[in-house]
C-alpha cells in the first residue's frame, strides 16, 4: 500500500458505496432498496440483524452494536483497530480501492482506468472470446511479510475433529475471529513450488447457516490451477 500524507475521507465515503464492499467480502444481502440487511460478520449472527442504509451509506447491527460508515466497515473486517489514526488512513485507502478510486482524490483520479475501445487483433483471441473459466496466468506467490492474521491454535475445532498439534504445525492451520476469514480455520494453500498463493476458510462450526458458505476462498483466487 502506498504511504500518503493525507486521505480524503470525506470523499472516499461519498465515492465507495456499501454495494462494492458487500461484493468485495462476498457477503449475501437481503432485502431490496437503499435498506437492506446481512448476516453480521462481526459476531456469531445466526438471522440477517445488520442493517445497511446505501442512501446514507451507514450500517448498524442490532446484535452486536457495531455500526458506522462504509470505512468503519472495511476496518473491521480487516481486523484493523478504530483508535488507531494509522489503521483508519489504511482502511480509507482499502475502501477506496475497492470502489476502483485514488483515495487522495477519489472524485476526480480513478486508480484503474479501463479504455472505452481497444484495437483487436485478427490473429488473437479477444478476452470477450475467452472462456470465463480459462486463466489469464498462475496464483502469484503471496509476500507473507506483509500479511497480517491473528490465529488461536487451541480452538476447540481442532480436537473435535482430531487435528493434532503436529498437523496444525505442519500445516499451518489457525482460527481467526477477525477480517474476510472471521469464524474460519485458516488453511494455507501451496503451489507446487511451496509458496503459499491463497488461504482458505473452513466454518468452524459444523452447524453451518443456511447464509453462510462452509468454505470459502479469496475473490481472485484460480482455484483450477492449485491441487489442494
Amino acid at each position: 500500500m502506498t504511504k500518503t500524507a493525507f486521505i480524503d475521507f470525506k470523499a472516499v465515503r461519498e465515492a465507495v458505496g456499501f454495494p462494492a464492499v458487500l461484493s468485495h467480502y462476498e457477503l449475501e444481502t437481503f432485502g431490496l432498496g437503499d435498506q437492506i440487511k446481512i448476516a453480521c460478520p462481526f459476531h456469531k449472527d445466526k438471522k440477517p440483524s445488520c442493517g445497511i442504509n446505501n442512501d446514507r451509506g451507514l450500517f448498524n447491527c442490532f446484535g452486536c452494536d457495531a455500526g458506522g460508515h462504509v470505512i468503519d466497515f472495511v476496518l473491521l473486517m480487516e481486523g484493523l483497530d478504530p483508535d488507531d489514526v494509522k489503521d483508519r488512513q489504511q482502511a480509507a485507502h482499502l475502501t477506496a480501492e475497492i470502489g476502483g478510486f485514488d483515495p487522495i482524490d477519489p472524485k476526480r483520479k480513478p486508480v484503474k482506468e479501463t479504455p472505452k475501445t481497444k484495437p483487436k487483433s485478427r490473429n488473437r483471441t479477444s478476452k470477450k472470446d475467452k472462456p470465463k473459466d480459462a486463466p489469464d496466468g498462475p496464483n502469484p506467490p503471496l509476500d507473507l511479510s506483509k500479511i497480517s492474521m491473528e490465529l488461536e491454535l487451541d480452538h476447540p475445532f481442532f480436537e473435535e475433529h482430531s487435528i493434532t498439534d503436529e498437523m496444525i504445525e505442519t500445516f499451518g492451520l489457525g482460527y481467526t475471529a477477525v477480517g474476510i476469514m472471521k469464524g474460519r480455520i485458516v488453511i494455507p494453500i501451496h503451489n507446487p513450488d511451496g509458496d503459499v498463493v491463497a488461504f482458505a476458510g473452513r466454518y468452524a462450526e459444523d452447524d453451518v447457516p443456511e447464509t453462510v458458505p462452509r468454505y470459502r476462498l479469496p475473490k481472485a483466487f484460480k482455484k483450477g490451477l492449485e491441487l489442494y
